[in-house]
């Protein structure tokens, strides 16, 4: 349903801070700092004389609340005892000092959500490689990568691409070829039992590939080592 069909009357300063709020959550849990900063700022812009308005003031209030449940789902724990920040913003007199400790407090969260998400994506990445590493010569792909690190396909391409600067195909690619010219300096298989032991199952595209990569074809690479 739509909103207005449910409470037609509900646009008020309360509801705006609660819409605000909504926006500020996402962009936290998200780790988008500058955007966090940006929502508080418009609030306490907009309501410069919050202090003096019950509603508002408690609207705020319970907006920092749920800043604070976002930063205890996050794990994120400061120094101070439980309920430090809180204590704080109930007890404080002043709105210039509110607005002060809110900003520091959202800053400090965003910037730790954000430093985290780097964290779990350098992880993913990374165990993207190891796996890469560890199965190249079966039959692997993006799918089951993805699914094993429970993320979707087109969110992996895309953050192993941003992350390393090749595509993950060609990242196994390399493995393999460089795995095949190991095993033809070996000298005790054939192109066929190389190409297979590569992770490929048809030798004609194997030999395509290698050439493409090589520069010469897998037979003319067999001889010169």
């Amino acid at each position: 349903m739509h909103i207005d069909d449910i409470a037609p009357h509900i646009l008020d300063a309360g509801y705006d801070i609660v819409m605000q709020e909504h926006k500020l959550i996402l962009s936290l849990e998200n780790g988008d700092v500058q955007k966090c900063l940006t929502i508080v700022s418009d609030i306490f812009r907009k309501y410069p004389n919050f202090m003096e308005q019950e509603n508002i003031h408690y609207r705020i209030i319970e907006m920092m609340a749920a800043v604070r449940r976002v930063a205890t789902e996050n794990g994120i724990s400061g120094n101070m005892e439980p309920g430090y920040y809180m204590k704080k913003i109930l007890c404080c007199k002043s709105s210039e000092v509110l607005e002060q400790i809110c900003t520091e407090e959202i800053r400090h969260i965003a910037c730790e959500i954000n430093a985290k998400k780097k964290c779990n994506i350098g992880k993913i990445v990374e165990k993207t490689n190891v796996l890469i590493n560890e199965r190249f010569c079966q039959n692997l792909s993006l799918d089951d990568i993805s699914k094993e690190l429970h993320v979707s396909p087109q969110y992996l391409s895309r953050l192993y691409k941003n992350e390393t600067g090749e595509n993950f195909i060609d990242r196994l690619t390399s493995v393999r070829i460089e795995y095949a010219k190991k095993l033809m300096k070996e000298g005790r298989y054939t192109i066929k039992e190389i190409c297979y032991m590569s992770g490929y199952c048809d030798p004609n595209y194997f030999s395509k590939l290698f050439k493409k990569h090589v520069g010469i074809s897998p037979t003319d690479y067999l001889k010169q080592s």
